[in-house]
């Protein structure tokens, strides 16, 4: 009986971590935010953050949907049905959530 005793508090500890880290990984936004590109003719996904010297990979247009899975200086990383990349964070971005914002993502 001393052994159950004391397989309780332990037990409980163990549930408490599970049951934060479950909590921080849904505040963190894991899986990315699924949207929709604003209304643009083209937006360039670029193959990374910095897209200085860089051509872009693919254009995407109006209402394509996307992935955005993190931002990171001035850009966001999102996927999409063919790819993924970088397009600049000033795109507009819907969600079900509204418009995507930097604050709304985690850091890459």
């Amino acid at each position: 009986m001393t052994g159950e005793t004391e397989l309780w508090p332990r037990k409980r500890i163990v549930t408490s971590v599970i049951g934060v880290a479950l909590g921080m990984a849904a505040l963190a936004g894991c899986g990315g935010l699924d949207g929709k590109i604003g209304n643009y003719d083209k937006v360039a996904v670029w193959p990374s953050a910095n897209p200085v010297g860089q051509q872009p990979t693919a254009e995407l247009t109006t209402l394509a949907p996307v992935t955005v899975e993190c931002y990171t200086g001035g850009m966001y990383e999102i996927s999409y049905d063919g790819g993924s990349g970088y397009i600049d964070a000033h795109t507009s971005i819907m969600s079900d959530k509204g418009e995507v914002s930097p604050s709304m993502v985690s850091g890459c």
